[in-house]
């Protein structure tokens, strides 16, 4: 499968070179990223909400939550929400955060996210645009709160709204939430992605919210036992050879610059596992990010559900696997990571 996703992601870079807008999102993105949103979404409708909502590169910077449950606070979900929620902070003009819920799930839920949201720091005064959709019809309808909210946004929000691509959900994503980094495609449609700075995800604790939650998403995911199921670790930066490095991953080279407590933690969190897998301290972000990867890689298989699928596949069987992103162009592909 990695092959063919390569081989989409090549052909995918050349049709957006041949566009002129969006080379010209690309030739931006060379230079830097200033998204106008935050975009929190469930885990397997993320790549969905981004052509859902007809965002562009750079557009949207990525949180998660898990989908059928409420986005934790930002003390209980240090890694998925805090961190990228307070690395927005960064940006200079911040439109609105935009949260997304499938129809299903219940006011309850809604109301309890909005007021994590409402708990970081770093989003005060920020719009919140919380979304309820109906991924089948491709419809989305506000959900009123009270809290901050800017009507005319909300207007322009729903004026996008387009029906979702197809959902592979055989296939899961870990990728960074720079917003220049969209998820993968597999032959069969978007795949479902966890977006979080540098694509790290923590190790598997069961005292932590967003660990207890993501193993519950695991679990349910992989309750069929099907051998097609993959995970795949994306890390991002300067692949052909003049693209900007990982966000995350300069920042994890500077720790002490980092002056907001949300995105210290989480940057320090990173550094602390990554250590493990570095003989000698990384020289640049590109060496680093790899690392990160190879500690997400590990993390995941500290899940007891990730842990439970594995015992059932065959032994040369690899359900989790790494690949590197170019931060402009979005084409993938594989490294040599294991050795």
């Amino acid at each position: 499968m990695l092959n063919r996703i390569a081989t989409i992601s090549e052909d995918l870079a050349k049709s957006r070179k041949e566009n002129p807008e969006l080379k010209r999102l690309m030739d931006i993105a060379a230079e830097g990223q200033s998204p106008r949103y935050f975009l929190i979404s469930p885990v397997n409708r993320s790549s969905q909400d981004l052509h859902l909502l007809q965002f562009q590169q750079g557009d949207a910077f990525g949180g998660t939550r898990v989908p059928g449950m409420a986005l934790p606070s930002p003390r209980e979900s240090p890694i998925l929400f805090a961190g990228p929620a307070a690395y927005t902070s960064n940006f200079d003009e911040r439109k609105a955060v935009i949260i997304t819920f499938d129809q299903e799930e219940s006011d309850d839920t809604i109301e309890k996210s909005l007021d994590s949201i409402n708990k970081h720091p770093a989003l005060a005064g920020v719009p919140i645009i919380a979304l309820r959709i109906d991924y089948l019809s491709g419809y989305a309808t506000i959900f009123p709160h009270g809290y901050e909210r800017a009507s005319e946004e909300e207007k322009s929000v729903l004026g996008r709204i387009r029906h979702p691509n197809y959902l592979d959900d055989r296939l899961l994503t870990v990728l960074c939430s720079d917003s220049r980094v969209r998820p993968p495609e597999s032959p069969l449609g978007v795949s479902m992605s966890i977006q979080t700075l540098g694509a790290f995800v923590p190790q598997y604790h069961s005292s932590i919210t967003e660990c207890i939650q993501l193993d519950s998403f695991f679990s349910s995911w992989l309750s069929g036992g099907n051998i097609e199921q993959q995970i795949l670790v994306v890390i991002h930066g300067n692949l052909e050879g003049t693209g900007p490095s990982c966000g995350a991953g300069c920042a994890s080279m500077n720790l002490d610059a980092i002056e907001d407590s949300h995105l210290h933690f989480a940057i320090s969190a990173l550094c602390e596992r990554v250590e493990t897998f570095e003989r000698v301290i990384a020289k640049s972000p590109e060496e680093r990010v790899v690392n990160v990867g190879r500690a997400t890689v590990e993390n995941l298989s500290t899940y007891p559900a990730i842990q439970n699928h594995q015992e059932l596949l065959p032994g040369d069987h690899q359900f989790i696997e790494m690949m590197k992103m170019d931060t402009v162009t979005n084409v993938v592909r594989e490294i040599n990571w294991r050795c």
